[in-house]
């Protein structure tokens, strides 16, 4: 709530409805502080909660302030006070909508996709001159310290993090087929070996709702968390560097025993045990579960641009793959294979001419055969150079050294502990893993 009151430079006096609203209209004694451009006026005595309301309260009006700024204010990189590039700007020239060209024009210029852009105008001729900014980043790209420690804490996607976010009363996705956008510097460390970077921008995850109702980036949400996540540990720096903060004193181990035996009545219940549906992880395919075994390693080669949909929206797990269909995934992914050679209505041929130079297969093979699990893991050891194992075969159905050889480098495990099926043909599932998991080999 926000009061406007005019400054005669004689007095300024509070308005009782205001000491009302505020809770203020019985304490006999207040404690004002001052503070550059503010002065805030407070109870002189306060208990724990009062003093908490007076934090949250305190920190909305700062989340408003800031919102302004990020509204009105420009480039912050390399600003002082005394020279702040938009201290004499008018408000108009402040909030001025971004200059946009067509991406023609940008490559002409050479010009990143991505580079802000600032145009000059000649006055004398008329003419308007675009050109890229000194600075990369302005206040529009700082991200809300909520959206910055979840999309921080989720970089990793789709391989696991021990800081990845365990959250409750809110609902997120997360799209990981676009690569995270780290910072150029690492976020600070008690212990001067930081690994972890915060993001330049939010361009993964999306909150959908916070306690049932739609997420308000202009709003300040009071965050629950444990002291080593406030203190800014692993991926949480933001926490740390949250405008208000306070321990409410009640140790993390005491809460949970008491929420299992208060709220579960001693029993924690199957609930726990299912996904709860509070992160959504982006999927492009409608025929794959995220839960699927082979999920994982899927998109980690389609967010490579090794692997493809069978549509848009469809992947075909099941689907058996000829000869030419596996070996080009395999000699793109382990780089033989421009990927541009693999397209296009000799992709086929391409594909086969490559193989057989590398000695894999022969120059004449009919690549429209399907292709065995047997047959691929050979092909696939013979490009990685791994010699045919002499540890004995643990499946009862196959004894081929060079599955043995993908089995001790931990490519492969078989369909079951005992089983191969070295005549199956290899289906779209399958490969995914066996090339992801090649690729974890060290040359």
């Amino acid at each position: 709530m926000k009061f406007v009151k005019y400054n005669d430079n004689k007095s300024v006096t509070i308005p009782p409805a205001v000491l009302t609203v505020c809770g203020l209209e019985d304490e006999g004694k207040l404690e004002m502080a001052g503070a550059r451009g503010a002065v805030i006026l407070s109870k002189s005595e306060m208990t724990a909660m009062e003093m908490v309301r007076t934090i949250l309260a305190l920190t909305d009006r700062a989340g408003q302030l800031m919102r302004e700024l990020t509204g009105l204010c420009g480039s912050c990189e390399g600003c002082t006070e005394e020279h702040c590039t938009f201290r004499d700007a008018d408000i108009e020239e402040l909030i001025r909508p971004a200059v946009t060209v067509p991406d023609w024009a940008r490559e002409e210029a050479d010009i990143a996709p991505d580079a802000k852009l600032d145009c000059h105008v000649d006055e004398g001729s008329g003419v308007i001159t675009v050109c890229e900014t000194f600075y990369d980043h302005d206040l529009s790209d700082i991200p809300a310290e909520l959206l910055e420690a979840l999309e921080a804490s989720t970089f990793a996607l789709p391989d696991s993090l021990g800081g990845f976010p365990q959250i409750a009363g809110m609902n997120i996705s997360i799209d990981a087929t676009k690569k995270y956008d780290p910072q150029t510097t690492p976020y600070p460390s008690g212990s001067g070996k930081a690994t972890y970077y915060g993001p330049a921008s939010i361009n993964r995850v999306t909150i959908n709702n916070v306690n049932g109702k739609a997420f308000d980036p202009n709003k300040t949400y009071a965050v629950v968390t444990n002291n080593f996540c406030a203190a800014g540990g692993d991926t949480y720096y933001a926490f740390k560097a949250a405008s208000a903060q306070f321990d409410t004193g009640i140790p993390l181990d005491e809460a949970v025993m008491e929420y299992v035996t208060k709220e579960l009545k001693g029993a924690i219940g199957e609930q726990y045990a299912a996904p709860q549906g509070r992160i959504t992880y982006f999927n492009p395919f409608k025929d794959v579960k995220t839960t699927s075994w082979y999920f994982n390693y899927m998109i980690h080669l389609y967010e490579d641009g090794v692997i493809s949909g069978t549509s848009a929206t469809t992947y075909a797990p099941n689907d058996t793959l000829t000869w030419a269909a596996a070996l080009k995934l395999l000699l793109v992914s382990h780089g033989d294979l421009k990927a541009a050679d693999a397209t296009g209505a000799d992709w086929s041929k391409n594909v086969i001419a490559k193989a057989a130079e590398l000695g894999l297969v022969a120059a004449d093979l009919d690549g429209t055969k399907a292709i065995s699990r047997l047959e691929f893991c050979q092909v696939a050891a013979k490009l990685n150079k791994l010699a045919e194992s002499k540890t004995e075969s643990k499946f009862t159905d196959c004894t081929d050294g060079y599955v043995m050889a993908l089995v001790d480098a931990k490519v492969i495990d078989g369909m079951t502990a005992t089983t191969f099926e070295p005549a199956a043909s290899l289906t779209r599932a399958q490969i995914a893993k066996i090339i992801y998991q090649l690729n974890l080999i060290e040359k």
